[in-house]
């Protein structure tokens, strides 16, 4: 039995280079998911790249220079919500480009819908990833419903609730 919950903010507010235990567990979620590529659906190989220490691979969804011009805070944009796992020459090729730019491409094709839930991303066409500007309110709806996402993945995983 698990009775203290876990406050949902603090998804929210963890940082991705931390050595928490949520953002280690955030990690192993994501790993645990088994992603695929956003270029082409197939799995992303978990070896050695998944290890911990191996931060090159986590990607910044909301490219963190676009967000520091939108008046959005380290802390915010290092959020878990705002992190997903690439292969750093799918992270580098993506490079400072909003996401309704370098996954508008993929949009289109039959693999993108399981490769986004395999990332645990909001993909639906109202989802802020689509929007052309970068603003605080978009952003803020983006973390908001990634964390809506990573709150169900968790409990799956626990097979329990584990967030207030």
């Amino acid at each position: 039995s698990f009775s203290e919950k876990i406050s949902l903010q603090s998804i929210r507010q963890a940082d991705y280079r931390g050595g928490s235990a949520l953002s280690r567990a955030f990690q192993l979620l994501i790993f645990h998911n088994k992603p695929s590529y956003v270029t082409n659906g197939e799995p992303i190989p978990m070896g050695e790249v998944a290890a911990p220490q191996n931060t090159k691979d986590l990607h910044h969804i909301f490219p963190k220079k676009q967000l520091e011009r939108a008046g959005i805070s380290r802390k915010q944009y290092n959020s878990l919500c705002n992190i997903c796992y690439l292969v750093a020459h799918d992270n580098r090729s993506f490079g400072a480009q909003l996401p309704y730019r370098y996954l508008n491409e993929f949009r289109k094709k039959k693999y993108f819908p399981r490769s986004m839930k395999s990332h645990l991303i909001p993909y639906e066409s109202d989802s802020p990833l689509w929007t052309a500007q970068v603003r605080k309110k978009v952003f803020y709806s983006f973390l908001d419903a990634r964390l809506k996402i990573l709150k169900q993945a968790f409990n799956e995983a626990a097979e329990m609730q584990m967030f207030e």
